[in-house]
């Protein structure tokens, strides 16, 4: 569900007021009207009542006139507001007259309780930072089949005043592990303790918050806190997860003990309650991280690990530390985009990007183009492109991995990662896609098979009033990550799965990634990209895009298709973040859409030679946009049910 709020000056000829209304769906909508730059208040208004007052009396067949007219604009008045109210809400705010500085904030995750609990945070004089943590919590007690402390992830801050910066806090291999640790049993790698990386959330939150944050930092998870005591009501993604893996939830006593009443599974809407969590996340907010990492808490997350098979130390967890980097960064349709380099998926976000933007260009050269003119419609024929820009993608994606670690192949990495981030590359790529057909697998040179990817996880988008921006992506990876679930309440993560093996040829004939294979403190290969697009606009303010999404492969192609429709076809966000979406990873080699993908685009699509199908998985993605204008918006995907907010 989306948000916007505008806060504008009302012209009334009598009396100079604000005025606000209520919009439809149970959230305020507030609408007025903004004054051109150089327009006064009570000026022509309210000569034109002076005027008025000084005539004499008019006669009274003139009085029928204007009470008809009257009517029949309170007719009209009323039919608009009608009108505005069975449209989804709104908020928004204009920067236009208060020198480029926002007068609102907005937050979008994937729970309305967690939106609401982080836009508390921005009332409160929080930064857009302390809000994401607030929310990265929340959406942890909450959703915990997709995040939380025992997982990890990705975040990128742009500061409001031209800079960004990624912090990387994804969850390392442990010191034991091996290349070939599942090569005899492969299942080993998705459940159960040796499925469990090093977490990284908290630390991410730790040096996030050290860097720009303002509240102390108790006061971000108290709210959280209270809500796992009091409880909350189980959302309907939750109760499906659960019902997938009935078994895993039966088989733990705190799974147990959390969704399962009177031998029944709970059902959306049943009261959930947290109280491990909650007296996990005192002692946090209390202590710190470290309790985590090298007190009370690390004790507890390596024994349990090392009972279910695993082969985690107390070094693992003492040595693990989040990573401050530059971001990745491409310009698009006049807008800077920042997103984290790898291991995450920022690559396979600006790749496609950078490949469709050329299509608004008549130049072939492998130069960068000149200006582009008013980007096409996202016609047939563009949905083609795009399809074979992501088949290049995944191509290259099968040669991304971890460049920091003591055996990883950085300077190999970052050779693949110059070409998919140089416009000069995507020319080239361009040049190789045919209009008329689409290719065989061979064709788009994949050496490797695609790496596994992300499952559950969680996307948030926060803008602060004082125009810091937070994109942050966060994982358990499958539902539920390992099943494996400690007496505080922190449900682990199984990112070792993440991570390519050897000796295990896929049903294509493809070899597994070598850049992704398993090594000491080594960090698995994400498709998360959050993102953070930003542009200056003549009058002094600044454009955003905040945005993210969950789904593992489709991650990437997802969150580049919202980016397209928002910065190149100018639609709202929350249209964008609604409408259908397809997804092709190169193998297998089809086009995969959504239910209600429309049928021409698909008859088009065949006709080009591409084989078609329905997909029932779908990514999940979060938004938060501020227009040209100074409108703020948010909206959150529907189709996890998640609602988001604007603050003002």
């Amino acid at each position: 569900m989306s948000a916007r709020f505008s806060k504008l000056e009302a012209v009334d000829l009598a009396d100079d007021e604000d005025t606000e209304g209520e919009g439809g769906s149970g959230e305020d909508c507030q609408v007025a009207l903004v004054l051109p730059e150089g327009v006064r208040k009570g000026g022509r208004g309210r000569r034109l009542v002076n005027k008025l007052r000084g005539r004499k009396r008019l006669g009274s067949w003139r009085w029928v006139v204007v009470a008809v007219v009257a009517f029949a604009i309170a007719v009209f008045v009323a039919l608009m507001v009608a009108r505005l109210a069975s449209e989804p809400p709104s908020q928004a705010t204009d920067n236009s007259d208060n020198n480029g500085e926002l007068q609102a904030g907005a937050v979008a995750t994937d729970s309305a309780l967690c939106s609401e609990m982080s836009g508390e945070i921005l009332r409160n004089g929080g930064s857009a930072v302390d809000a994401a943590i607030t929310a990265l919590l929340c959406v942890g007690a909450v959703h915990p089949e997709s995040s939380g402390l025992g997982g990890g992830g990705f975040m990128v801050v742009y500061d409001g005043n031209g800079s960004a910066a990624a912090i990387d806090f994804r969850e390392t291999a442990p010191a034991a592990a091996t290349t070939d640790m599942f090569h005899s049993s492969p299942n080993l790698s998705t459940s159960g303790g040796l499925a469990v990386a090093v977490p990284g959330e908290l630390r991410g939150m730790e040096l996030a918050h050290r860097l720009y944050g303002r509240l102390k930092w108790i006061d971000l998870f108290q709210p959280v806190i209270n809500l796992c005591r009091t409880g909350f009501n189980l959302s309907l993604h939750t109760e499906k997860a659960i019902e997938l893996h009935k078994d895993a939830v039966r088989e733990d006593k705190i799974l147990t003990e959390l969704f399962v009443v009177n031998g029944e599974l709970k059902k959306e809407g049943d009261e959930v309650k947290r109280s491990r969590l909650a007296d996990t996340l005192e002692l946090i907010a209390i202590e710190g991280a470290d309790v985590f990492y090298t007190g009370e808490l690390s004790l507890n997350i390596i024994n349990k690990v090392n009972e279910t098979g695993g082969i985690l130390t107390p070094e693992d967890l003492a040595s693990y530390a989040a990573n401050l980097k530059k971001p990745l960064s491409t310009e698009f349709n006049g807008y800077t985009l920042f997103t984290p380099p790898p291991p995450s998926g920022g690559p396979e976000l600006l790749f496609p990007l950078n490949v469709l933007s050329l299509y608004t260009s008549s130049s072939s050269s492998l130069l960068p183009p000149p200006p582009p003119p008013p980007p096409p419609p996202l016609s047939p024929l563009m949905y083609h492109r795009m399809v074979e820009a992501f088949k290049f993608m995944f191509a290259l994606r099968s040669q991304l991995g971890d460049t920091k670690c003591d055996d990883c192949d950085g300077d190999a990495v970052w050779s693949v990662v110059d070409n998919m981030t140089s416009i000069n590359y995507a020319a080239y790529v361009k040049s190789q896609i045919s209009d008329d057909t689409t290719h065989n697998v061979s064709y788009y040179r994949a050496d490797y098979a695609t790496p596994p990817s992300d499952h559950g996880t969680s996307h948030i988008s926060v803008l602060g009033p004082d125009g810091m921006a937070v994109s942050v992506t966060s994982s358990v990876n499958t539902y539920f990550g390992s099943k494996v679930v400690t007496g505080d309440g922190v449900i682990l993560n199984n990112e070792m799965d993440d991570f390519s093996s050897p000796n295990i040829t896929n049903s294509y004939g493809l070899r597994p990634s070598e850049s992704n294979y398993i090594s000491p403190g080594k960090r698995p290969l994400s498709s998360t990209c959050p993102v953070v697009a930003v542009k200056r606009s003549e009058s002094g303010g600044t454009q955003y895009l905040i945005t993210g999404a969950s789904g593992g492969t489709r991650i990437p192609t997802s969150t580049a298709q919202v980016i397209w429709r928002v910065l190149s076809l100018n639609e709202p966000i929350d249209e964008a973040i609604e409408a259908s979406r397809l997804h092709h990873q190169l193998l297998p080699n089809q086009v995969q859409v959504e239910a209600s993908f429309p049928d021409d685009i698909i008859t088009y699509l065949e006709s080009k030679g591409h084989n078609v199908t329905k997909d029932f998985n779908y990514a999940v993605v979060q938004g938060v946009h501020v227009n040209e204008v100074g409108v703020v918006s948010a909206h959150s995907d529907s189709r996890k049910q998640g609602q988001s907010v604007v603050v003002t």
